[in-house]
């Protein structure tokens, strides 16, 4: 399956996750029984599944025929995230047949003491034909795509600033509680970039101004980084992700 043909199918579809892992109701030591759990999806009407370790990628695969989104949970010492933390779940993933392969972009502490970023070019580097975008910092490109008057204080930034605060309201209305928002902008200067310490910049756990966010604002955020993100992929696929200049 090639990737247009994959994110054809998934298209305005519902990705059933089929997973379960040791001390969970559902896992069997002797064998994977998520072969079953996939099935009923797939008759469902899902166009493809989610789920984690190898011998799942493997039976899902065999009974369904559909494509497979794979992960592995492991917690290795010294890293904080758990999800595909390593080139060997990466390489056992690709080996399984796995579609997609799924890990952990944040910026969580890695035991071998690479960034996620050096790790998603090591990735690159050994995978050659692996196509990888992100959306590093989706708060600002919405800051940047939309009208400049749309934020009223510190361009919309801040950790659950008015930016995200208004994404919550629109996308998490019931989680939210607005008579706890805050305001704290830290004194900062612009052009240089100081190595700060979240405990120097606020004393709440928030910075920005999150007394100003309002779900109108979050819908505004939501649709323009969406529209944005497809075109952006559509344009990658006419060229089939080819970015050098055609003489």
């Amino acid at each position: 399956m090639t990737k247009k043909e994959f994110l054809d199918a998934i298209h305005e579809q519902m990705i059933i996750s089929c997973q379960a892992v040791e001390g969970e109701p559902l896992y069997v030591e002797e064998k994977s029984i998520m072969y079953l759990m996939a099935r009923a999806a797939k008759q469902a009407g899902t166009p493809a599944i989610r789920t984690s370790s190898i011998r799942d990628v493997v039976a899902i695969k065999e009974e369904t025929e559909l494509p497979v989104i794979g992960l592995v949970k492991i917690q290795y010492p010294g890293y904080e995230g758990y999800i595909t933390p390593t080139m060997k779940e990466v390489d056992d993933l690709t080996a399984a047949g796995a579609d997609v392969v799924a890990l952990d972009c944040t910026l969580r502490k890695r035991g071998d003491g690479t960034t996620v970023n050096e790790f998603i070019a090591q990735i690159k580097e050994k995978y050659p034909d692996a196509q990888i975008a992100a959306l590093t910092q989706w708060w600002v490109a919405a800051g940047n795509l939309l009208p400049k008057d749309t934020f009223e204080v510190w361009d919309g930034l801040g950790h659950a600033g008015e930016g995200e605060t208004s994404i919550a309201y629109y996308l998490f209305p019931d989680w939210c509680e607005p008579e706890y928002a805050t305001c704290v902008v830290p004194n900062l200067p612009s052009e240089v970039e100081i190595k700060w310490d979240f405990s120097e910049l606020t004393d709440t756990a928030q910075t920005g101004d999150a007394t100003k966010g309002t779900a109108e604002k979050g819908k505004k955020m939501n649709d323009v980084i969406v529209e944005h993100v497809v075109k952006t992929l559509k344009e990658l696929d006419a060229t089939d992700w080819k970015y050098k200049p055609v003489k």
